[in-house]
């Protein structure tokens, strides 16, 4: 049976260890010398509260999902109804694709493609790569 984040890359360098996951694209753990450094969570659990995940195009929240961009106004869905806001991007909870990895390294890829409210295509990249100094995670802009 699949975890609810689908695949768990586990990443290992020196004395640090980190697992991202496919699903949301997230950064499950972080530890060094066996220590949490991140309030992470369980295999067998969805993140609650945006623990680890990418939030993109956007972070926060969009008051009733509507903004005004290019004087065009714009209706996302609400995806957190009971606040009427659009919360934390689009790609929060979807499954990324494994670009490439190694033992310390794991680049992840979506295509995020138009939709109401958000009529841009893009093509999102991200990288998380264990060294000597701990974790840098890189999010290029994205291409559109």
């Amino acid at each position: 049976m699949a975890t609810p984040t689908g695949e768990q890359y586990v990443l290992e360098s020196g004395r640090y260890r980190a697992v991202v996951t496919q699903g949301c694209g997230a950064l499950r753990s972080l530890s060094c010398d066996g220590r949490e450094l991140v309030d992470g969570f369980a295999a067998d659990a969805m993140p609650s509260a945006g623990r680890g995940q990418l939030l993109v195009p956007w972070p926060n929240r969009i008051r009733d999902g509507r903004y005004v961009f290019g004087g065009t106004t714009q209706q996302l869905a609400l995806t957190e109804p009971r606040r009427a806001n659009a919360s934390h991007g689009l790609v929060r909870w979807v499954s990324w694709s494994l670009v490439a990895a190694s033992p310390e390294r794991v680049e992840l890829g979506y295509f995020l493609p138009a939709q109401t409210g958000y009529p841009w295509a893009l093509a999102l990249t991200t990288t998380y790569a264990l060294g000597a100094d701990g974790l840098t995670v890189t999010t290029p802009p994205p291409r559109g």
